[in-house]
């Protein structure tokens, strides 16, 4: 009767382990099925990112063209001056 009990004991932490087993994959995969929402939302703050990266690389392209203009405004004026 005493290993009946013993057996009983070791089955039921098996049990034990497995449910435990069990209840870790079902928390990773719940975890996984959120990743393609996860990577999407990932894949739009990209985009995002690469328009604000474009539409700062043309505000700086049109500041430098401004500045060389300006800059070549003031050489010509001074040109000017200096053939006077």
């Amino acid at each position: 009767m005493q290993r009946i009990y013993e057996r009983l004991e070791r089955l039921e932490r098996g049990n034990e382990r497995h449910t435990a087993i069990l209840d870790e994959h079902s928390r990773r995969l719940e975890a996984l099925e959120g990743l393609p929402s996860a990577l999407a939302a990932i894949n739009q703050a990209i985009g995002r990112l690469e328009a604000k990266i474009e539409a700062q690389k043309q505000f700086s392209g049109l500041v430098q063209a401004v500045v060389w203009l300006l800059l070549g405004g003031v050489l010509a004026a001074g040109f000017e001056l200096l053939k006077r």
